[in-house]
């Protein structure tokens, strides 16, 4: 007399009870979860075990695989591999077939076996300050257009300018074997970053801002060039007391906007102005409003970054405070993204 034991015995009677301890078996379990092996167990007839063996499992994917896609399709696995993979050596006729055959299971290739098969993941890790900063947010935007175009994912992950922040992101991708990383130092002169980087085998590119002492190859502009210009632009519209307004006055790019302004002003005999305190618009604020109620202010605003620009234009249109007379102000923008001057 074959009996299944499916699960774990609910209470039952004193009869029951000694039949399941005999067996194995427990006639009211029926209605437990089937989450344990089902074995097949045979009684003779004093209700002794006779036999007892686990009837095989056979696994249930929740997903479709190749081997199925395969069969399916009436070909081999090394087919449906090639299919998957650009259609190599497989004859049109073929590759149309498996991928109708693919399409129609809805089967996605794993990226974990890929991966273990050393095929990449497909995956590119872009490590920003802030997708705040339009200038940032452009460049993702960007970044992921070329890897979409070329099947790949962008994962974005920012640091605020934090350097440990940027080492535990960076980790997190290594882990994660991103095929290939753009970062955005949060500075330039870190030992960590240049070990790290140096060390590693995954591809890496520094974009706005260089990983200093390192081969890592980056992509920047001439900040001391644009700042030379957009401060020369402001000379030459004939205003002699120009503020350079900014913040984070350590990061590369700052610095050398910062040094090509004071080169523009002191190349034409002006005087050098500096103003680092701006963090947010209140800090913004309160240094345009003292730096506009000094007895000679500033009659020109130059801005070294995107946020401390748009501070600045938000401080002046919004103000209460009155201007001098016969003055304008301006703010230059130097960027990757975008250069000249706004009129106030």
């Amino acid at each position: 007399m074959p009996l299944c034991k499916i699960g774990a015995a609910l209470p039952s009677s004193a009869a029951h009870r000694d039949r399941e301890l005999r067996t194995g078996f427990a006639p009211n379990c029926l209605n437990t979860c089937s989450v344990f092996p089902v074995e097949r167990i045979d009684l003779n007839y004093h209700g002794h075990i006779s036999n007892r063996q686990p009837y095989p499992m056979t696994k249930i994917s929740a997903h479709p695989t190749l081997s199925q896609v395969a069969r399916e399709a009436g070909v081999g696995t090394t087919t449906v591999s090639r299919v998957i993979n650009g259609g190599d050596r497989v004859s049109p006729e073929t590759l149309a077939h498996v991928r109708r055959v693919i399409e129609t299971l809805g089967y996605m290739p794993s990226q974990a076996a890929r991966t273990l098969k050393g095929q990449g993941t497909k995956t590119i890790g872009l490590i920003v300050p802030s997708i705040a900063d339009p200038f940032f947010s452009s460049l993702a935007e960007a970044a992921q257009a070329v890897a979409r175009q070329n099947g790949s994912l962008l994962i974005v992950t920012t640091t605020g300018n934090d350097s440990r922040a940027e080492i535990e992101n960076l980790n997190v991708l290594i882990r994660h074997r991103a095929d290939g990383l753009l970062i955005v130092p949060a500075n330039s002169q870190s030992q960590a970053l240049r070990d790290l980087v140096t060390r590693i085998r995954v591809p890496v590119v520094a974009i706005d801002r260089p990983v200093v002492g390192s081969s890592i190859v980056s992509v920047v502009a001439d900040n001391l060039e644009g700042a030379m210009k957009g401060t020369q632009h402001l000379i030459d519209h004939g205003y002699k007391r120009i503020v350079c307004l900014t913040g984070e006055s350590t990061l590369y790019t700052i610095r050398k906007r910062i040094g090509g302004h004071r080169k523009a002003v002191e190349s034409a005999g002006l005087s050098y102005i500096l103003d680092t305190s701006v963090k947010d618009y209140n800090s913004a604020e309160y240094a345009i409003k003292r730096l506009l109620g000094e007895s000679n202010p500033p009659d020109a605003i130059f801005a070294t970054k995107n946020s401390t620009t748009i501070y600045a234009f938000e401080v002046l249109q919004g103000s209460t405070f009155g201007f001098p007379r016969k003055s304008a102000y301006w703010a230059s923008m130097i960027s990757n993204s975008h250069r000249g001057c706004a009129h106030l």
